[in-house]
């Protein structure tokens, strides 16, 4: 009853209070996030979302390292883009919506934007004893995130890989999930950003802790953003309408996105790389340096 009480109040909201989760996202998190994360954050790629505007709808797909993903990627691209702060997030529906203390960090920490839930998720440890009824419901989730994306002035943001990645390498991704893909297939005038997202602690309060130490800062412990280019999906969608098949075709839009995220992660690799070699040589050059 608890889980099905937490959709109750989180439907309603999507529905009826984008008043509230746009004022509440807009001024009290944007604010905090900001606070928190902005002596750390070097962003990349501006030049790729600085167009958008308050009516775009707007589908953001990034690697997934931390629960704090998508925060920091929305406040940003609030801060500096003319995107409409009107957004949500489908989450697992274990923790927040199956017990008060999930449905409680939903409604402060994001106004209520981690919606729709999802059954059976990769990460989740209960026994799939009802695969069938979370397929069904699985299905509505996905129809429903297409219908509100479709409305103008909206964000989505999903993880294709639907859990996080907790790999050594922070360029690997896990194997891509087709429900992004078909997102991206059937809201056709969406703009699709990939993202890749480098640095972040994984601990909220070690997170805070950290915007308040002198010592830390962009340089000596950076938190790393880059947009990516909107993704072109025009071929696949003429085929799958070609094929009257959109279902079919998820798969390989998911991969598409993927693959894009992986590039963009390769990108901002080779940019600090880059950046590493040519401090290297300034400082071996630098007079004192004892190095000829």
């Amino acid at each position: 009853w608890v889980e099905r009480m937490n959709w109750a109040v989180a439907d309603f909201v999507q529905r009826h209070m984008r008043w509230y989760r746009t004022m509440w996202n807009g001024l009290v998190i944007h604010a905090f996030i900001y606070l928190v994360t902005c002596r750390r954050i070097r962003l990349h790629g501006l030049e790729n979302v600085t167009h958008l505007g308050n009516m775009d709808k707007i589908l953001l797909v990034a690697n997934h390292r931390t629960f704090f993903d998508f925060f920091i990627i929305s406040i940003m691209l609030w801060h500096y883009t003319g995107a409409n702060k009107y957004s949500f997030y489908p989450v697992r529906s274990t923790f927040f919506y199956t017990n008060f203390l999930g449905s409680f960090v939903n409604f402060i920490g994001s106004g209520i934007a981690m919606i729709p839930p999802i059954l059976n998720t990769p990460s989740d440890k209960e026994k799939q004893t009802q695969r069938e009824n979370a397929k069904k419901w699985n299905d509505y989730a996905l129809r429903r995130i297409i219908s509100d994306l479709n409305r103008p002035g909206t964000i989505a943001g999903i993880h294709p890989e639907g859990t996080r990645c907790h790999a050594e390498d922070p360029y690997e991704m896990k194997p891509t999930k087709p429900g992004a893909g078909q997102v991206a297939l059937e809201c056709k005038d969406v703009h699709v950003v990939p993202i890749f997202l480098k640095g972040l602690d994984g601990d909220f309060l070690k997170l805070v802790a950290r915007a308040f130490m002198p010592s830390v800062n962009a340089e000596t412990d950076p938190i790393h953003l880059f947009f990516g280019p909107s993704i072109d999906f025009s071929d696949l969608r003429q085929e799958a309408e070609q094929k009257g098949d959109y279902e079919g075709m998820r798969a390989a839009a998911g991969e598409r996105i993927t693959e894009k995220i992986k590039g963009v992660g390769q990108a901002l690799k080779a940019k600090i790389e880059q950046e590493e070699k040519e401090a290297n040589q300034g400082y071996q050059s630098a007079p004192g340096s004892g190095i000829v």
